[in-house]
């Protein structure tokens, strides 16, 4: 049995090559059909992660900042803009429930991803004391990736916000 799956899989793998050369080579000869430049929507503000995410994927991206992730769709389906940037998945949280749930009501194809490094920071006002801090705004996301050191603040109140960057912008320009 062992040898006649073993030759029928040097057959295949024998006629096989030919046709995986022939895929190699359209793959390599093919232009590159994703954009450089587009109209692209993501959810945030100036400096939020999923701009980072759009100057990766484009290199001339003119950004629509959307409230919230629905707003991408919006934008998309309606014909706003061609792209949208949206976050799915996380390595330390896990799947972006809000995103997956919108997912089932909207019409659009996944055409490229990208995995992008994110580094939370615990940001304040220039001379601001850890012990000082009461109240920490961010993403939910955010929170819960940073969940194990939030919860060994004490007397600190956590307040979702729409998403980091507009939480940053939030407190730079609070008098707190």
């Amino acid at each position: 049995l062992f040898d006649l799956s073993r030759s029928y899989q040097t057959r295949q793998s024998t006629h096989g090559a030919a046709f995986m050369q022939r895929v190699q080579d359209a793959v390599k000869n093919t232009p590159a059909l994703f954009p450089r430049r587009a109209v692209v929507a993501c959810q945030g503000v100036q400096g939020a992660y999923s701009q980072l995410a759009c100057d990766k994927l484009f290199s001339a991206a003119d950004i629509m900042y959307c409230k919230n992730f629905e707003g991408v769709f919006q934008a998309v389906q309606s014909g706003l803009c061609a792209f949208g940037v949206l976050p799915i998945e996380n390595s330390s949280y896990g799947s972006v429930g809000a995103v997956y749930d919108l997912m089932r009501g909207y019409q659009f194809h996944i055409v490229r991803s990208l995995r992008l490094h994110i580094d939370h920071c615990l940001m304040v006002k220039p001379g601001t004391r850890l012990d000082q801090v009461r109240e920490i705004f961010s993403h939910e996301q955010a929170i819960g990736q940073c969940s194990k050191y939030l919860s060994s603040l004490k007397d600190v109140r956590i307040t979702p916000c729409a998403n980091t960057a507009e939480a940053a912008l939030s407190v730079s320009q609070s008098e707190r």
